[in-house]
């Protein structure tokens, strides 16, 4: 009688059993964040006529008086109003970049798990047709399976990691739009900003106060939690593009909110007949470069679906 040995493999589950998707309509929140920044365009011209009142010639005696101070208090607040819609929608915009690569990412984490399911099928096709195993054998298709559970705890790790950024990305946009919702706060130079960005602005090794070295800003930036560098990215994209001692990508990051903001702004420009030539000039070079970029993204997403 032959002694018979019975070769166990184990093989990994399939999972998550269901992908985290990051909902929500990108194009959807840039319309808002272009309707919020032709606001502030508007307020800019609202503001630099109204300082322009007090300048009125011919008019004296207290009721003159009272028209200057009244004039350049409506400048003021006009101005105020400005820079909070800009620093909103330039948020706004920012999410909804975020929301893409959040989308993006998605859609990679759907293609891996393809990937890994149609291995885990064919391993489990292989090892119900085989017959007479041998240890070795089994080994080496333990060594399959293993691998394959390796994989599928990288994809539960970074799906659990997208939840957490996209709904960040979430709590971000929610907070930025209710700094911004009553009177007061679009009237106030901190309007628009998030408390999450104003409380990391504040923190030694700053950028805000114009006197720290890039070593000091390169450790306040180490110091930040990712929610804290998306809002001051969103918040304070130009001070964050031209920081030194700031990783480049943040600054890359920052200077494309910065260029969405500006290309929204001279398109209506444009669109109203006010741009002058170096302006159109401008919003020619930005929107070439953006439309390379955005060309770039779907060229890796193809190639990333080719592979």
């Amino acid at each position: 009688m032959t002694a018979t040995t019975t070769v166990v493999i184990n093989l990994p589950a399939s999972e998550p059993v269901t992908l985290f998707k990051p909902e929500g309509d990108p194009g959807g929140i840039d319309q808002l964040a272009t309707i919020v920044l032709e606001a502030a365009g508007r307020y800019d011209e609202y503001s630099d006529e109204s300082a322009q009142f007090h300048r009125t010639q011919g008019w004296l005696g207290d009721s003159g008086e009272k028209y200057v101070k009244r004039a350049k208090r409506v400048a003021l607040k006009a101005g105020r109003m400005r820079n909070t819609l800009k620093r909103t929608g330039r948020a706004v915009l920012a999410c909804a970049d975020r929301l893409r690569g959040h989308q993006r990412t998605y859609e990679e984490h759907v293609d891996r798990k393809r990937h890994l399911d149609r291995r885990l099928e064919a391993l489990t096709a292989e090892i119900a047709a085989a017959t007479n195993i041998t240890i070795d054998q089994g080994k080496a298709l333990q060594e399959r399976a293993d691998d394959l559970a390796v994989k599928y705890k990288s994809l539960v790790e970074d799906d659990r990691a997208l939840a957490r950024v996209a709904r960040s990305n979430e709590r971000l946009l929610a907070e930025t739009l209710e700094s911004a919702n009553e009177r007061d706060e679009v009237t106030d130079s901190s309007g628009g900003r998030p408390e999450t960005a104003l409380r990391a602005m504040q923190k030694p090794g700053s950028p805000m106060s114009g006197e720290a070295t890039p070593e000091q800003v390169r450790a306040w930036w180490k110091e930040l939690s990712n929610e804290e560098r998306r809002a001051v990215i969103a918040s304070y994209s130009h001070k964050i593009a031209s920081t030194e001692g700031i990783p480049a990508e943040a600054r890359e990051r920052a200077d494309r909110v910065r260029d969405e903001e500006v290309i929204i702004r001279l398109k209506e420009k444009a669109a109203d007949g006010t741009i002058t030539g170096e302006e159109a000039d401008r919003l020619t070079k930005l929107q070439r470069e953006a439309d390379l970029e955005a060309r770039e993204r779907q060229g890796d997403k193809g190639d990333k679906d080719r592979d």
